[in-house]
């Protein structure tokens, strides 16, 4: 969302479910952004390997962008009727091996700009905390 947005988050109110786990399993989150934007967020660590799903769903004014990150594919719909559907990425795009520590070292070596400035990590763990305050709580968590 960081990444996507560029905006700060406001508030947190989140479900966490670890199914017997030690770790949490099932998470539902919804967010408020700075400028008033609304996120839902969910969240299956149980599962299936014959369908992996990472889809992203862009609502806005003008239509709507849904975006599959595991299968390589971004489809606009328009408000207007119109569907475009993009060329999906080739395997080696959807997901590049060892491409987040490559940029790392060439951020250091100076030969590329950061793909991961540290403000989307900040914003992660600001979500992070904040929705598990929230679920301990019950309710809504301002930051």
């Amino acid at each position: 969302m960081s990444f996507l947005t560029e905006r700060q988050p406001v508030d947190v109110f989140a479900r966490l479910e670890n199914d017997q786990a030690q770790v949490d399993v099932y998470n539902a989150l919804n967010l408020t952004l700075d400028d008033w934007t609304l996120v839902s967020l969910a969240t299956n660590g149980a599962a299936v390997p014959q369908k992996l799903h990472y889809e992203l769903r862009l609502y806005g004014t003008e239509g709507v962008l849904t975006q599959d990150l595991w299968q390589g594919t971004l489809t606009e719909y328009g408000r207007d009727g119109s569907v475009i559907e993009y060329p999906p990425l080739r395997p080696d795009e959807i997901y590049p091996l060892y491409a987040p520590a490559t940029n790392l070292i060439d951020t250091i070596l100076g030969l590329a700009e950061n793909g991961s400035p540290a403000r989307h990590g900040v914003f992660a763990a600001k979500i992070a905390d904040a929705a598990v305050a929230s679920a301990l709580c019950g309710n809504t968590v301002r930051l």
